[in-house]
């Protein structure tokens, strides 16, 4: 009754029971439990995002940019810092929108973490679609910067911005 009743009320499902309680500030990375740094310092980025004084929406997990959230729900939340204490060196956590798929067998040299959001497709590569995957819990937008697990100012969006203009113009316009 109570997931019906956020459904409801909040138009999805926060899970807010799954919270920790207070406001989540980063801690030294050392108070963090996991098996290497890379572990540890997602969960002092995740944690740092969704800070009171550093969240838009703290309590539904958005970051910035009114939708850009670290993930769907505190569920996925508790998973994700399961999985991030458990992460070796010879693996790599795949999340997708918010969703953590596990960890998979990887080498020292590749990615600790591969995030994906809101991968639309085809017919359903639309707003209203998106909004309709997002309200049942299946697509997450994380704006630009690392799936809105690591923040870092306007530069991330400066970049990314930058990069989209300058395709733009190779494509379009014939710029080098």
């Amino acid at each position: 009754p109570e997931f019906l009743e956020e459904l409801w009320t909040r138009g999805r499902i926060y899970g807010y029971r799954y919270r920790p309680e207070g406001d989540l500030k980063a801690k030294p990375i050392d108070d963090y439990k996991g098996n290497c740094v890379e572990g540890k310092a997602f969960q002092v980025m995740i944690d740092n995002n969704l800070c009171f004084d550093i969240a838009l929406y703290p309590y539904e997990l958005v970051t910035y940019g009114e939708t850009g959230q670290v993930c769907q729900n505190w569920m996925q939340y508790r998973l994700i810092k399961m999985y991030l204490e458990q992460l070796t060196q010879e693996q790599t956590l795949v999340v997708e929108s918010g969703h953590p798929l596990g960890l998979f067998k990887s080498k020292p040299d590749a990615p600790r973490v591969i995030i994906t959001n809101s991968m639309m497709i085809g017919q359903f590569d639309n707003l209203p679609d998106w909004e309709i995957a997002a309200q049942m819990g299946v697509a997450n937008y994380g704006q630009m910067t690392a799936g809105g697990w690591m923040y870092i100012g306007p530069q991330g969006i400066v970049h990314g911005t930058f990069n989209t203009l300058l395709n733009a113009g190779r494509l379009k316009l014939g710029i080098p």
